[in-house]
């Protein structure tokens, strides 16, 4: 559909999308394992060098459906601290320090280097 014919949004990275098509595409599963790659602008999607704590599909209009997945991220956010904290070698510990490759991205590395899910019974999240 044209942009003008349905309502549109203006993302934080000034891109446009449809409303509704930004509300689907945040309700879309993201599979078994956790991910937030379909939280990000379709049209930027690509970039890595977007900060953990950015959302590519932020705007007011859509906060609320938003939410859940905002307290997701959080949630794995603690496991994969935990993860670097308890488990990482030093090699991995370095990547997220200020130079390093993730440089203070924690999320971004945790996503690329390990897998984590949520229970199934208890709804809490874990690094499989």
């Amino acid at each position: 559909e044209p942009l003008r014919r349905l309502a549109a949004i203006r993302l934080p990275c000034a891109h446009l999308i449809h409303r509704s098509c930004a509300a689907s595409i945040i309700a879309s599963p993201s599979g078994p394992h956790i991910t937030f790659a379909h939280l990000n602008c379709p049209a930027c999607r690509g970039s890595r060098k977007r900060p953990a704590r950015a959302v590519g599909l932020d705007h007011p209009a859509l906060r609320a459906s938003l939410e859940p997945h905002l307290a997701l991220r959080s949630a794995v956010v603690r496991c994969a601290k935990r993860q670097l904290r308890e488990r990482a070698s030093a090699a991995e510990k370095a990547q997220v320090q200020p130079g390093g490759e993730h440089d203070g991205r924690v999320l971004d590395f945790a996503l690329e280097a390990w897998t984590f899910f949520r229970c199934e019974r208890c709804d809490d999240v874990f690094c499989g």
